[in-house]
């Protein structure tokens, strides 16, 4: 059981497994993918077998960029905000 008043905030490269961000009620900020002109969020705009399977076939490696201290502060906002755990 978690404590109501502790939330859990990470980056989505940690690769938490889906049951126990569930059952920790753990939250993720979207990392940045740069592929080419494009520029995709870790599992909001693009999910991992989606991108897995683009990689091989990509002419160019794609860059990554963490989430930038604007992203945090807008997850620990609404997390506060809500004085519980939605999803961010």
């Amino acid at each position: 059981m978690t404590n109501p008043s502790v939330a859990i905030l990470t980056d989505s490269t940690a690769s938490i497994p889906d049951s126990l961000k569930e059952e920790l009620q753990i939250k993720e900020v979207a990392y940045y993918i740069h592929r080419g002109i494009e520029t995709l969020r870790d599992l909001v705009t693009v999910q991992r077998k989606e991108f897995l399977c683009w990689l091989p076939t990509a002419d160019e490696l794609p860059k990554t960029a963490n989430p930038g201290a604007g992203d945090y502060l807008k997850a620990f906002k609404q997390l506060a905000s809500e004085g519980k755990r939605g999803d961010l």
